[in-house]
């Protein structure tokens, strides 16, 4: 039990701290520019108005970003039984986030969320048993789960108000559904665009002369 809850203080960690920060940044920014504390890029201290600013607007997105890292799902990880909805969906994929500032600050925010991809890899590892590989490859498709197919994937333990009884005697249990918008858009590029139909090998004229003179002779 303790190291389920150890698990998911840690889970919780990154996104309390961004959501306590940019609330911090909202209501009380650091006033003058400063080599400590504060947002700090080479664009955010270039002067008074833009330090504000990225205060300001970095207080809002971090905050947002936030709660989207608080997945329903990765917590959903840290319990010890999982029961979904008969009726439910489950989604896991990589985590976003918005970035502004120069190149290093877009590789840096590139390098924050791959390390938490691979928080959220830990979750699920534990939890469903599947190879990292496999759960990194649906994370990168944005796969969608019914109840069923969670089950079966093991990111959940049980469906609730399930009646296997009632399932038979109406032919057979549910199937499980998974669905992936990578998928999806690539099935539908195949449709748009035609496939590259090989060209008909042609005779060239002067082997269909020379095949004429031979008949001829």
């Amino acid at each position: 039990m303790l190291y389920w809850l150890f698990m998911l203080a840690m889970d919780l960690l990154v996104p309390a701290c961004m959501i306590g920060f940019g609330k911090r940044f909202l209501k009380s920014a650091p006033q003058k520019i400063n080599p400590f504390f504060g947002y700090r890029t080479t664009m955010s201290m270039k002067n008074q108005d833009t330090w504000t600013f990225a205060h300001s607007f970095c207080g809002q997105l971090w905050v947002q970003c936030g709660k989207v890292l608080l997945a329903a799902s990765v917590i959903a990880m840290a319990g010890t039984e999982v029961l979904m909805s008969p009726v439910g969906m489950m989604m896991i994929h990589n985590p976003m986030t918005i970035a502004i500032g120069d190149s290093k600050e877009m590789q840096r925010a590139g390098e924050m969320l791959d390390e938490v991809k691979e928080s959220i890899m830990n979750a699920y590892e534990i939890k469903t048993g599947m190879s990292r590989a496999r759960i990194s490859r649906l994370m990168d498709a944005e796969s969608w789960f019914n109840a069923r197919k969670a089950v079966e994937l093991g990111f959940a333990d049980g469906v609730l108000c399930g009646d296997d009884t009632e399932d038979k005697a109406r032919g057979g249990e549910p199937e499980g559904v998974m669905f992936s918008r990578m998928a999806v858009t690539n099935s539908l590029l195949s449709k748009l665009i035609p496939e590259h139909k090989e060209t008909e090998k042609k005779v060239p004229v002067e082997q269909l002369e020379k095949r004429l003179q031979l008949l001829s002779h």
